[in-house]
């Protein structure tokens, strides 16, 4: 496909997934303490944080919620929480029994670091696994013959707001091949329109930017101006992750934007559904066997749950505890981990 169609049939297919899969639990539930696990094993309600209506997180809570209610798990209802703060907060009062969180913040909260480093670490957190990756993607015009992160030396490139994560992944990959924000030319701010327009009008060389991929803004931009996608991962890379167990690989698919035909390697965070040490083992052991045995039909909810892999599902993205509920199938199955 060409042109406009390329960006409508990602707008259609991203609308009518995330209608579809957050079909269940289109009304917000109140707050409230989740009921117990019933003594007589019968399915209780559940309740999954996710993200703001209609967007990615929200989502695939109600993906997995489809799911638990196709295994007999009982009613599940998806709360819309405005970021991973405001999950990560109703997981510690107890008001869902699970939510989707952003690795980063998982991170954080159960050690206390970072933004969470006035409130201690939370060390009652618990993960189960993970799902779509939000990518780092560095686009490059297609005449600045940028191939890796080493060759953006001297270059100008557009990296958005200071405290953005498109930045601040860009700076660890820098250091990671020895370079750091001064060896850049530029490295210009602003709104992602005004980034993206400065780079088609050749006043930037590249630009950086974190999505889960199908992205609406990668379409465009790949509409607006002949780009391509840079592969950011090498030897150096992969093994500096090992320190930063919140990222993991990731892969931008080929044939999804124009002028990228290619798969391409790169870093990013991912969304991880998680829990508390709280919720029984049998009820998380439910949960997470009802989504791997019913994999196929996650993937099909969301063009950006495709790709999922039980290998990546179980281990990426995920720096805190498995809840042992989750290690007890992962162990049962083979899954290292």
């Amino acid at each position: 496909m060409r042109g406009g169609p390329v960006l409508l049939a990602i707008l259609l297919a991203a609308l009518l997934a995330a209608l579809s899969a957050a079909m269940p639990a289109m009304g917000q539930t109140p707050g409230g303490t989740p009921a117990p696990e019933p003594d007589n094993g019968k399915p209780t309600a559940m309740v999954i944080g996710g993200g703001r209506p209609f967007g990615l997180n929200f989502a695939a809570a109600g993906a997995v919620c489809r799911i638990a209610e196709a295994a007999e798990l009982g009613r599940c209802l998806v709360e819309s929480k405005a970021d991973s703060a405001a999950n990560l907060a109703a997981l510690q009062d107890g008001s869902v029994d699970f939510a989707v969180v952003q690795s980063d913040w998982l991170r954080h909260a159960a050690e206390g670091t970072s933004r969470f480093r006035g409130v201690g670490a939370d060390d009652d957190l618990r993960a189960m696994f993970s799902l779509h990756a939000e990518a780092l993607t560095l686009v490059a015009r297609a005449q600045a013959r940028i191939r890796t992160v080493a060759s953006l030396k001297r270059r100008r490139v557009g990296l958005g707001a200071a405290d953005g994560y498109a930045r601040l992944l860009m700076e660890y990959l820098l250091r990671a091949v020895g370079l750091d924000m001064d060896d850049l030319e530029a490295a210009a701010d602003g709104t992602p329109a005004a980034v993206d327009a400065a780079l088609c009008e050749g006043k930037l060389d590249a630009v950086a930017l974190v999505a889960s991929h199908p992205s609406l803004r990668m379409g465009a931009l790949a509409e607006r101006c002949p780009v391509r996608i840079v592969q950011l991962v090498s030897g150096t890379i992969a093994r500096t992750l090992k320190g930063r167990p919140d990222l993991s690989l990731a892969v931008v698919p080929g044939g999804l934007y124009k002028g990228s035909p290619d798969p391409v390697r790169t870093i990013g965070l991912r969304a991880v559904l998680a829990t508390t040490g709280q919720v029984a083992a049998s009820r998380v052991y439910r949960l997470v066997a009802a989504t791997f045995e019913r994999l196929g039909e996650l993937r099909g909810r969301h063009p950006a749950l495709s790709s999922l892999r039980i290998e990546s599902m179980s281990q990426s993205g995920i720096g805190i505890p498995v809840h042992e509920g989750a290690l007890r199938f992962y162990r049962e199955r083979g899954i290292r981990h």
